[in-house]
């Protein structure tokens, strides 16, 4: 059977494109039956299943979301981060405007983060490009994750957390911009004016001891409270100088261990730490 050229461009397309729609329902079947296996956590399976499904139906790839799918069911067995991140960028790339876009581009970052904890430096490329991404989720969830890290990397994130102080209306997601800025350095956040808010605040406050001078000064919902203490506290670093609450002296410990003593004493108004360098004044306003 010969065909024309006319025939060629455009009979043969449509053909094609007609023969894949029929093949379409019955991969559209066999894609429940994953999703089901996702549903009861049931990993491994899952991807057998995808993988069979992708043997027979290999054009899939282009018209549904099995690619994400199958990122997922390697994420979620662990050990393959590296794997997972690659099946999470195909999908991107051959789905455009991909239903769950969002979602694949989260799962990199974290696993990104998860490789760079265990040494693989280069992985931070993935996160920090989250820094340029035009999807603010992507965008804010990035320098969320960034604020964790403890070498200087961790300072990448400042210019977005500090564009969420400056132009989000969310007051809970300024609260975690901050939170995210003490984690990176206490003293980023100074200057920074805080708004009139009718729930009840903590007011944390650092002095250098050497001169008296106040060096920080922030407020943050009474329930963000134990977050902030997290953030700034070194976790096996005990205050070396004298501990008061109202005025009396209580045991030292950790920064934590010390406010929260101070928040079991509900009627105590004034936290006062006195460290090497800085004395530390919380009270709730």
């Amino acid at each position: 059977m010969k065909f024309s050229s006319l025939s060629k461009k455009f009979i043969l397309p449509l053909l094609l494109l007609s023969f894949s729609f029929l093949l379409y329902p019955f991969q559209e079947r066999e894609l429940s039956d994953v999703k089901l296996l996702i549903f009861d956590r049931k990993w491994k399976e899952a991807e057998t299943k995808i993988m069979d499904i992708l043997r027979k139906y290999p054009e899939s790839e282009s018209f549904s979301d099995i690619l994400f799918y199958l990122g997922q069911c390697i994420q979620e067995q662990g050990g393959r981060e590296e794997e997972a991140i690659n099946t999470f960028k195909r999908y991107l790339k051959k789905r455009e405007g991909a239903k769950f876009a969002e979602e694949a581009e989260i799962a990199i970052i974290d696993l990104s983060s998860e490789l760079y904890k265990k040494g693989k430096k280069n992985y931070i490329d993935n996160i920090k490009s989250g820094l340029e991404s035009k999807n603010r989720v992507i965008r804010y969830y990035s320098a969320f994750k960034l604020s964790y890290f403890k070498e200087g990397e961790k300072f990448l994130a400042v210019p977005v957390l500090m564009e969420i102080l400056k132009e989000e209306k969310d007051e809970e997601l300024k609260e975690r911009a901050k939170i995210a800025l003490l984690r990176i350095d206490p003293y980023l956040l100074k200057g920074i004016k805080d708004e009139e808010s009718k729930i009840r605040m903590l007011r944390i406050a650092i002095f250098k001891r050497s001169t008296g001078k106040q060096e920080l000064s922030i407020k943050i919902p009474v329930e963000l409270a134990n977050l902030a203490i997290q953030a700034i506290s070194k976790p096996d670093y005990r205050i070396k100088g004298d501990v008061k609450i109202d005025g009396k002296r209580v045991e030292s410990g950790t920064l934590a261990e010390i406010f929260q003593k101070f928040l079991n004493m509900k009627k105590a108004e004034l936290l006062e730490i006195y460290d090497e360098d800085e004395i530390i004044k919380i009270w709730i306003e």
